[in-house]
């Protein structure tokens, strides 16, 4: 059971199998640029989360098109946004149809450049 809504959540909090994960690569790219990838990921790492961004991706829900992603002005970035850009870095546009700086994670779900991958939570007594 994940902890109070003032605790930080962890993936682990998600291992219950109430929530369905979708864990996604990029297709056909090599190990050296998938290491580029989370590389550049990596040097965002003090860049401020996009709270900002919320209400967009709310508007998109409300509206039933998870990819409609009205923009709001926000100095930050959500992962997704941060993932598309990092692709971007090694000439990977994951979706033509969005602006970068708008990505949502639908927008990386409905990329045909990634392959799911199977994910297997082992169960531990």
């Amino acid at each position: 059971m994940p902890p109070s809504p003032a605790a930080a959540l962890e993936y682990w909090h998600y291992m219950t199998g109430r929530y369905e994960i979708k864990i996604r690569r990029l297709r056909n790219v090599s190990p050296v640029d998938r290491a580029k990838v989370a590389y550049y990921a990596a040097t965002q790492v003090r860049t401020p989360y996009g709270f900002t961004n919320i209400p967009g991706i709310l508007w998109g829900i409300t509206r039933g098109n998870l990819l409609d992603r009205r923009p709001f002005p926000s100095v930050g970035v959500i992962c997704s946004e941060l993932y598309f850009r990092a692709c971007m870095r090694i000439g990977v546009l994951l979706n033509n149809a969005v602006d970068p700086a708008y990505a949502t994670p639908a927008h990386l779900s409905a990329s045909g450049l990634m392959d799911d991958l199977p994910v297997a939570w082992v169960a531990i007594s």
